[in-house]
């Protein structure tokens, strides 16, 4: 998926070559994810294999966390085990690499799986050491994606409210030392790199809320707005969800009636597996993206409100062949949703407004580089790989550096060059300003700016080639001529256009040997 495939690999990139977000570019979303695999890349090498192994080393941390977040909270450990494998479904495959929204899921919930551990440990030292990266991981998953990484506190509120071995004391300095070591943290890195406090405000809220009240209106009426909530992950093909709401229900009238000693905490995991269910809905209702991209705690989700029918059973006598029962009916259930959702969402790519199918995949031959990849695109970016492989030989061999004005930005990293673009993706309102205001000069100068060489810097070339996408943006049909500063710029020096199918590349005379 040109855009959504291209956003981590160009940032990686970008942060491997010595760029930095917000100093160097504009990054609403996915510093995060681009930092962790500019690692990735300097250990693996820039291939598209390092990226899927970025995603698939997350992946299965988190199903990892998962099975110990739910022994933690009292469930046996092959239930535990069911959903923390199943959870595996949900997370990265959807999308199949690394993306802001999974990172931000990610560390949201690795924030919430060490409020956990430090609230059930029984050594102090462990407890306040666990307390204290909580801030760190909201930290990172905010630097991922602002959701659900600004909803995460809830839950860390939920379980506060929870009876537990530590006092709640006990997390509340934890957390108070943690956001101490964040904030040295912070004026480190603002120091090492010289990114000013204003940008990152410009980059990560002044600009995406200009889209904000267009993205408020994707949101259902109150009156609908229960339904809402029910639906999401049925419309996926997850009956889990029908069977969390069903225990949530079932389970809650059974604790109003019986009232048992207790009755809080089952109340309270209750409403906690709800309210993961929830942050994923305001997650994908927000995000404006497929469903499939935010459903990653579901069986989480689940997980809880089983924990909690294991709670109200010990205390029942008539109620302990409850949770056999159900494990039974889980297993059932979440071997035909994972099943059907790897069929469905994953291996179709969905979630990328894909309809892949492995019998019609592009059998082209695509550089090593590009291994493992199976070639498809949506159909709104509809073009064969041997464009992209054209493409990409002749940026290879040619001198000079160049200017994409399109989204398939992993050309940089595949030919070695550096990404001139000063903003990490084309989405103007969201990465680069609305066209025709002041700022929207400014940023062109800033392309203009990065299109020169630099006397002494034998990695930056003078941009020779301007690279369109004849489809456009994702958001839009760019061109060049989009950016009249830019064409201005180039327009006189035009020596020769060469037509690469998908691709059309724009010759250009040397402005000047240096400055």
């Amino acid at each position: 998926m040109p855009l959504d495939h291209s956003i981590v690999f160009d940032g990686g990139w970008r942060i491997l070559n010595g760029q930095i977000p917000w100093r160097d570019f504009d990054m609403p979303s996915a510093a995060t994810p681009s930092f962790m695999q500019a690692l990735t890349f300097k250990v693996g090498g820039v291939t598209w294999g390092s990226y899927v192994a970025h995603a698939a080393v997350l992946n299965g941390l988190f199903c990892a966390l998962v099975f110990s977040f739910l022994c933690r909270l009292g469930l046996r450990r092959v239930p535990a085990a069911l959903y923390g494998a199943a959870s595996g479904a949900l997370l990265f495959a959807p999308v199949g690499v690394p993306f802001p929204e999974q990172h931000a899921f990610f560390f949201s919930f690795l924030a919430l799986w060490l409020f956990l551990v430090g609230r059930t440990s029984p050594s102090a030292k462990r407890a306040f050491w666990a307390l204290a990266f909580v801030p760190t991981a909201l930290l990172l998953g905010f630097f991922s994606k602002q959701l659900p990484t600004g909803l995460s506190p809830l839950l860390l509120a939920a379980l506060l409210a929870l009876p537990a071995t530590r006092p709640r004391k006990d997390a509340l300095i934890g957390l108070g030392g943690g956001a101490a070591l964040c904030f040295i943290f912070a004026c480190l890195f603002l120091l090492w790199t010289g990114v000013e406090v204003g940008a990152i405000n410009h980059a990560l809220f002044e600009l995406p809320m200009s889209a904000a009240d267009r993205r408020m209106g994707f949101l259902p009426s109150p009156a609908k707005m229960p339904w809402h909530i029910f639906q999401v992950g049925l419309n996926q093909g997850l009956w889990s969800v029908a069977l969390l709401h069903g225990i949530t229900l079932g389970v809650g009238v059974l604790v109003v009636i019986k009232r048992g000693k207790d009755w809080l905490r089952v109340a309270g995991l209750l409403a906690l597996a709800e309210l993961v269910i929830q942050i994923d809905v305001v997650t994908i209702v927000l995000a404006n993206n497929q469903d499939g991209v935010g459903v990653g705690w579901i069986f989480l989700a689940l997980g809880i409100a089983h924990a909690a029918v294991a709670r109200v059973a010990f205390e029942t006598k008539s109620l302990r062949m409850v949770p056999a029962i159900l494990s039974a009916g889980a297993l059932l259930i979440l071997a035909r949703d994972v099943v059907h959702f790897s069929y469905a969402v994953n291996a179709t790519r969905a979630a990328n407004d894909m309809e892949f199918d492995a019998d019609l995949a592009d059998l082209t031959d695509l550089p090593a580089a590009l291994s493992p990849m199976q070639w498809t695109v949506p159909d709104h970016h509809s073009y064969a790989a041997e464009d992209l492989v054209a493409t990409l030989n002749y940026l290879g061999d040619a001198e000079g550096d160049f200017f994409l004005v399109g989204d398939t930005s992993i050309l940089y990293g595949l030919t070695g060059r550096r990404s001139i673009l000063p903003s990490a993706w084309y989405h103007p309102g969201v990465t680069l300003p609305a066209p025709g205001g002041p700022e929207f000069q400014v940023w062109q100068k800033r392309i203009l700016a990065n299109m020169r060489p630099i006397a002494g810097d034998e990695g930056r070339d003078e941009v020779l080639r301007i690279v369109e996408e004849r489809a456009g943006t994702w958001v839009g049909n760019w061109s060049i001529r989009d950016m009249p500063l830019v064409w201005k710029d180039i327009k006189g020096r035009i020596l020769n256009e060469v037509d690469l199918g998908a691709f059309r590349v724009i010759e250009l005379s040397p402005k000047s040997p240096s400055l």
